[in-house]
C-alpha cells in the first residue's frame, strides 16, 4: 500500500467529469476538493496527484496543454499553486504520480469549504493546443489528494495524509481499432483441436471494447477457412476446436467481415509425438498499487487470461520499498491467485518481489503453492540476501534476480549465491536488457555490466533465462510502462511444460527449461550432445564432443542465431526465413575454453540468442559442460 497515513476528518475530493477518456487525447478536468471537520490552516497545503503518462500540469502558459489554475469557495482565503514544494522546494515527482500543490496563504478552509484545481484549462471545449493529454495505455487512473493541515509536514512519509476514500479517478479506455491481437498454441498436435484467442486493439495495444463484429480465421499463408466467432462485448473472443493438417509452421490470419481489423498469429509448430512437451508462455512479474503501480491482483490475473491471452502469471509486489506490503494485501493476493488457478487452462503462482537493494540488489520469490509466507527484507535478521535464504529452507521456491545491471552501483548481486533457490535469473524486462555490455535494447537506468547475466553465469551459477514484465500497469503481457517514462515493450517467459498446470510449470522453471523473449512468442529449441536448455552434462565423451542443435521459428524472419560460449560468440548463423535452423560443433579442447565455477570446478557454458529481422530477441536457457 502507499505509504502515506489515511488523515481523519479532512475531507473528500471527487473528479469532473468522471467518465472513461480515450487514451493519448485531450480532456479538462475539475479536481475538487471538499474541507472535512478538520480545518486546513494558514500554510496548510493540499497535494493533488497527476498520474504518470498524463500531460504535466503547468501555470505559465495558457494557451498550452496542461494550464492549470485554482478556484475556492471561500472569498476570504488566498491558495496559490505550487509545481514544487513550497515548504522544502523538493520536486513533483513522486513514485505514483507528478505533484500538484496548492497552499493556503491567507485565511484558512473551513468545513464543507471546496478548493477546485482545474485541470488542462477546466471549463469548455479543449480546444487544438489545449487541455490536457490522456496517458497512451488503459485501465483506472487515480488522481490521488493529500493534505498537510498546517503545513508543518510532520506527517510520516513524506509529509501529507491521504483523504478519505474512495480517491478521484477516470477510466482509461481504447481508441479506435486498429487490429486484431491473435494468439494460438506454439506447439500443435495434427490429430488434436486447438483454441485461437483474439482482442480488439488501437494503435496503443490497449483493449478495444463494444466493437460487435464477427471475427474469421483462415491459414495466413492459402486464406483456407478454418472458423469464426463472435467478438463479446470486452472485445475478446475464443475460436475453438480449430482443425489444421499441416507438417510445417503456420499461422493464423483473423479479419472481420469488412476487412477492416486484421491479425496474424504467433507461429504454430506442429509436432506429431504425443509425449513431446509444449511450449506455455507467461509474465512473472507483474506491479499493482500495492507496490508503486496500477490495478488489484485480481484485476492483473483477469487481463493477464482475457487479454494478453496468456498461460501462466505471477503477481510480484513488492515487499518493502516504495510502499508497504501488509499482511492483509498479501491474504489478497493470495486470494487471487487460487481463484484465477484452473488447471489446463490459466496457472497463477504465488509470488513477490523483494526489494532488498542494500547489497545483492532485488529478487522475485516464486511459489509452488498457493499459501506460503510473505518475508519482507525489512523484517528478516541478519546478513542480506543470507537471511532470506535461510527463511526459505525447507519451502520449495526460486529467487530471481532482475535487471541486475540497472541502478546497481554499490549492488554486488554475483557475490552471493544458492544453487537451490536461485536457479534463474530475468535477463529482459521493460527497462531493457541485462545480458552483457553492448547489448541490444541496453537497461537505460545507471548501467554496472560488472553485474550482467554473462557475468553471473561466468561464476559459474546455473541459472536459466527467463525474460517478463517488471510492468507496473497491471497490464500483464502487454505493458511499455515505466513509473517516468515510456520503456521498452514487456518480455516473456516461456516454459516446456508436459500439461499446463501449477506444478508442470514451477517444475519447468526450477528445472530450466524455459526461454525468454522480448515480447514476441518466438518457437526456440536448443540441444547439446543429450541435453535440452537447462541442463547439465558431466561425461567425459560430452567434454570430447560437442553438437548443438539449434531451431527457432519467429514471428518475423530470422536474421541471426549466435551461440555465446562462456560470454563469447562463437558462432553466427544468418538467417533469412521464419523458421531457421542449424547444427555445429564445438571443436576447441575443452581444457582450452572452459572456466573454473566458484566451487573449482571446470565448466562450459552454452546458450543461444535469435535476433529478428524487426529487432525482437530471444535467448535460451544455457546447458552446461563440466
Amino acid at each position: 500500500m502507499r505509504p502515506e497515513q489515511k488523515g481523519r476528518d479532512l475531507g473528500k475530493a471527487v473528479i469532473q467529469p468522471d467518465h472513461d477518456a480515450v487514451a493519448g487525447k485531450p480532456y479538462a478536468w475539475d479536481i475538487i476538493f471538499t474541507c472535512g471537520k478538520k480545518s486546513i490552516t494558514d500554510r496548510g497545503v493540499i497535494r493533488f496527484d497527476v498520474p504518470y503518462g498524463f500531460t504535466p500540469p503547468q501555470i505559465s502558459y495558457p494557451s498550452q496543454t496542461g494550464f492549470t489554475t485554482v478556484e475556492t469557495s471561500n472569498s476570504n482565503l488566498c491558495a496559490v499553486i505550487y509545481l514544487k514544494d513550497p515548504r522544502t522546494d523538493a520536486g513533483n515527482e513522486g513514485t505514483w504520480a507528478v505533484h500538484l500543490y496548492v497552499q493556503v496563504e491567507r485565511g484558512r478552509l473551513e468545513p464543507g469549504d471546496t478548493v477546485t484545481v482545474h485541470y488542462g484549462k477546466g471549463h469548455g471545449v479543449v480546444s487544438a493546443g489545449a487541455g490536457a493529454f490522456t496517458r497512451y495505455f488503459e485501465g483506472e487512473a487515480e488522481f490521488t489528494v493529500l493534505v498537510d493541515p498546517d503545513g508543518s509536514r510532520s506527517s510520516p512519509h513524506g509529509g501529507f495524509q491521504l483523504v478519505d476514500d474512495p480517491q478521484p479517478r477516470v477510466r482509461i479506455v481504447g481508441d479506435v481499432a486498429t487490429h486484431l491481437f491473435v494468439v494460438a498454441p506454439s506447439i500443435v498436435r495434427p490429430e488434436r483441436p486447438f483454441p485461437v484467442k483474439l482482442t480488439v486493439r488501437d494503435q496503443y495495444e490497449n483493449t478495444v471494447s463494444g466493437v460487435d463484429k464477427e471475427i474469421v480465421l483462415t491459414l495466413a499463408d492459402n486464406q483456407e477457412y478454418v472458423g469464426r466467432a463472435r467478438l463479446d462485448k470486452r472485445g475478446c473472443c475464443v475460436v475453438r476446436d480449430i482443425s489444421v493438417r499441416k507438417e510445417v509452421p503456420f499461422r493464423i490470419a483473423a479479419r472481420d467481415a469488412d476487412n477492416l481489423i486484421r491479425g496474424v498469429s504467433n507461429p504454430c509448430l506442429p509436432i506429431g509425438q504425443s509425449d513431446s512437451p509444449n511450449i506455455y508462455w507467461g509474465d512473472v512479474h507483474v506491479m499493482t498499487e500495492i507496490s508503486a503501480g496500477l490495478a488489484r491482483p485480481a484485476t492483473a490475473y483477469e487481463y493477464a487470461r482475457d487479454m494478453s491471452h496468456l498461460d501462466f502469471c505471477a503477481v510480484t509486489d513488492g515487499d518493502d520499498a516504495d510502499g508497504f506490503y501488509t499482511n492483509e494485501e498479501w491474504e489478497e493476493t493470495k486470494e487471487a491467485v487460487r481463484k484465477f488457478y484452473a488447471p489446463g487452462q490459466f496457472v497463477t503462482l504465488l509470488a513477490y518481489e523483494y526489494h532488498e537493494r542494500r547489497k545483492a540488489g532485488d529478487k522475485n520469490i516464486y511459489y509452488c503453492t498457493d499459501e506460503a509466507g510473505l518475508f519482507r527484507w525489512s523484517d528478516l535478521e541478519g546478513e542480506q540476501p543470507q537471511a532470506l535464504w535461510k527463511a526459505l529452507e525447507g519451502t520449495r521456491a526460486l529467487t530471481v534476480p532482475h535487471h541486475t545491471v540497472s541502478g546497481s552501483g554499490g549492488l554486488r548481486p554475483w557475490d552471493y549465491h544458492h544453487p537451490e533457490f536461485q536457479r534463474l535469473v530475468e535477463i529482459y524486462s521493460v527497462w531493457g536488457n541485462s545480458e552483457c555490455d553492448a547489448c541490444s535494447r541496453p537497461n537505460f537506468w545507471h548501467n554496472n555490466f560488472e553485474n550482467s547475466v554473462q557475468n553471473g553465469l561466468a561464476r559459474g551459477y546455473r541459472m536459466g533465462i527467463i525474460a517478463s514484465g517488471d510492468s507496473h500497469d497491471g497490464l500483464a503481457g502487454n505493458s511499455s510502462w515505466l513509473r517516468l517514462r515510456r520503456g521498452y515493450r514487456n518480455g516473456m517467459v516461456a516454459v516446456y511444460a508436459s500439461e499446463l498446470t501449477r506444478n508442470a510449470v514451477f517444475d519447468a522453471l526450477w528445472n530450466r527449461a524455459c526461454y525468454g523473449t522480448s515480447g514476441e512468442r518466438i518457437i526456440l529449441s536448443f540441444g547439446l550432445n543429450a541435453a535440452h536448455m537447462g541442463e547439465e552434462l558431466s561425461g567425459e565423451h560430452d567434454r570430447a564432443r560437442r553438437h548443438l542443435r539449434v531451431r527457432a521459428t519467429g514471428t518475423a524472419p530470422v536474421r541471426e542465431i549466435t551461440v555465446v560460449r562462456n560470454g563469447n560468440e562463437v558462432h553466427v548463423y544468418k538467417g533469412s526465413a521464419e523458421d531457421e535452423g542449424f547444427e555445429w560443433i564445438d571443436k576447441d579442447d575443452f581444457g582450452d575454453v572452459s572456466l573454473t565455477d566458484y566451487r573449482g570446478q571446470q565448466f562450459i557454458y552454452y546458450y543461444v540468442r535469435v535476433v529478428q529481422n524487426d529487432g525482437e530477441l530471444a535467448w535460451s536457457s544455457p546447458i552446461w559442460v563440466s
